[in-house]
């Protein structure tokens, strides 16, 4: 709305001349009058003249000029303003809101500024439901909206506001309802209906071009076509041309490749209507035709984030899902970076539920077995924050952590645990997601903070000894806990070797000789028995070659218990490998 203008609607008082003056209502004189029942029964002074009889007004008559000024607008053909007069009134006097005729003006003003939802919505009141005019606007605004059905079934309601119109003032509503009647297969009656408009006027053209289209009758369509193609207009011209592809493809006269690259030059000149929704679905057929993945990936993702009212996509979407699922099976020829590539970019695409985790699970598989582990990661990643919830976050968190960790990246891994970390787990997942945030935090160099977080906790005993081994902190692996007596695996040898190593460290005699008569048994016939007795012989019964020996003979068996052996996997020392390139860039 123009500033001056504006002044004018918010003024009720002269400036320095005390508070405002209550405004007269004018709620109850309209709710009075009839409803317009036709494009002529809008009342309406001319602009200028409304103008100044609003510059003039006084809080006695401000209300009702304000309401003949929109009306005037609105006959103008200045919607906008109207809605602004409009939205003033309805500041000063809520009331109005309840008002059936004011209702119906706002609407109209809401439909002709293309805010079709909100004229709906306006409307909604039962005093309008059956009336005429009001039928007509509703309708209009369905159509635009794509809800062809619904604004059909307006049509019988709306027919007296219709006729009662001149041919040029009924052509919008005409218009609209023609579209609706094209897009629900009633083309027969989309054709009697243009009879009614202005022929010679582009719309009508392009209208009567779509129903012949609709009917097989493609030549009498393209005679429509053709000589608007050259139009001024770009709405026009590009309406046209898709007319004339859509002619020549019911023809048989071009090729789905050629035809596709038409489709997609007129698509991407052309953004933000259903002109657009009818050449993205144009261009899903020819792409089909053509066996061309790319652009049958292109037209559903477009249609789902910005038409998702398509009728067509959740077919669309279920051949997609299909795809996907095929590229991902074993053989089947896609390059593993294509595959991750179109998947990633089009992974709003994938169904909710089992069927999506398993085709995210599945890509994520394959991308860890080539060793793209950062690749596998934030797939996964993306799947934790936008479809698991609470302890379903779990498993996830964990297998992510663990792929960060084998692409060196400790603090994303470390992020990923934190980022989670609200909901209680079960025991076994909480230990899990525990042992590796300490192995991140220790490839990080937080040597202490790693110790500290798994300190107390006993399923992680074989982990904090693993890493107070790799500190050589000799002082407090000395004092860790071993397995009971009887039979040693392999894992439980090398901790109890590590601790005799410990205890020598720190000159400790008498815990030397308890380690000797606990565990001498054990070690009897064993390959590390050698190594067992020379590490826990008295002071000054072994020599340097033997204790030299017997520290190579340790086992290399990992002591460190699950995913222990992420920590030989320092930053500096992974693979460079390079997969496609990143979604983050």
């Amino acid at each position: 709305m123009r500033a001056w203008l504006g002044l004018l609607l918010t003024t009720s008082s002269v400036a320095g001349a005390g508070p405002p003056t209550p405004l007269a209502p004018l709620a109850p004189a309209l709710s009075a009058e009839p409803l317009p029942q036709s494009g002529k029964d809008w009342p309406h002074a001319s602009p200028a003249e409304a103008l100044a009889a609003l510059a003039a007004a006084k809080p006695a008559d401000r209300q009702q000029r304000r309401w003949n000024y929109a009306l005037a607008a609105l006959a103008d053909g200045r919607p906008d303003e109207a809605l602004g007069a409009l939205s003033v009134m309805a500041q000063d006097e809520p009331d109005l809101k309840l008002v059936p005729a004011f209702r119906l003006a706002r609407a109209r003003s809401l439909v002709e500024v293309r805010r079709f939802s909100e004229a709906i919505a306006t409307l909604d009141d039962l005093s309008l439901r059956g009336d005429a005019e009001a039928c007509a606007w509703r309708m209009r605004a369905l159509a635009e909206l794509g809800g062809h059905a619904a604004a059909l079934t307006q049509m019988p309601c709306a027919k007296p506001a219709l006729v009662a119109r001149d041919a040029s003032a009924r052509a919008p509503f005409v218009y609209a309802a023609t579209a609706a009647a094209i897009a629900s297969e009633m083309s027969e009656a989309a054709l009697s209906w243009l009879s009614f408009v202005p022929q010679a006027l582009a719309e009508t053209r392009l209208l009567r071009g779509e129903a012949l289209l609709a009917l097989g009758r493609a030549a009498d369509a393209a005679r429509q076509f053709e000589p608007l193609a050259a139009s001024v207009s770009e709405p026009v011209r590009v309406r046209a041309a898709a007319g004339l592809l859509a002619a020549e493809i019911s023809q048989g006269r071009i090729k789905p490749e050629a035809a596709l690259a038409r489709a997609e030059k007129l698509r991407f000149g052309w953004r933000g209507d259903l002109l657009e929704r009818r050449l993205v679905v144009m261009s899903w057929d020819l792409a089909l035709q053509a066996r061309k993945a790319r652009a049958s990936l292109s037209a559903a993702t477009t249609l789902l984030r910005y038409h998702p009212a398509e009728p067509r996509l959740p077919a669309m979407l279920s051949i997609v899902v299909g795809n996907f699922a095929r590229w991902l099976q074993p053989g089947s020829g896609a390059p593993l970076p294509v595959a991750a590539g179109l998947m990633w970019d089009n992974r709003d695409l994938l169904p909710s539920g089992t069927v999506g985790d398993m085709l995210v699970r599945r890509l994520a598989a394959r991308l860890k077995d080539e060793g793209l582990h950062e690749r596998a990661a934030e797939l996964l990643e993306h799947q934790m924050a936008f479809r698991a919830k609470d302890v379903a976050q779990g498993p996830l968190s964990i297998e992510v952590a663990e792929l960060h960790l084998l692409g060196g990246k400790p603090q994303r891994a470390l992020n990923a645990l934190r980022h989670t970390a609200d909901t209680l787990y079960p025991a076994d997942m909480a230990d899990a997601r525990l042992r590796l945030e300490a192995i991140a935090l220790f490839q990080l160099g937080e040597e202490g903070a790693a110790l500290s977080l798994v300190e107390d906790v006993p399923s992680a005993a074989d982990l904090r000894g693993e890493l107070l081994w790799r500190q050589r902190d000799w002082q407090q692996l000395a004092s860790a806990r071993l397995p009971e007596g009887g039979s040693l695996s392999e894992v439980a040898q090398v901790r109890v070797l590590r601790k005799a190593i410990a205890l020598a460290m720190t000159g400790d005699e008498p815990g030397l000789a308890s380690l000797r008569r606990r565990f001498g048994p054990a070690f009897a016939g064993k390959p590390t028995a050698k190594a067992f007795a020379v590490l826990t012989a008295e002071a000054g019964e072994v020599s340097t070659e033997e204790l030299a020996t017997a520290l190579a003979a340790l086992p290399s068996a990992a002591a460190g218990g699950p995913g222990a052996e992420l920590l030989d996997l320092a930053p500096k020392t992974l693979s460079s490998r390079q997969g496609p390139p990143s979604p983050h860039g």
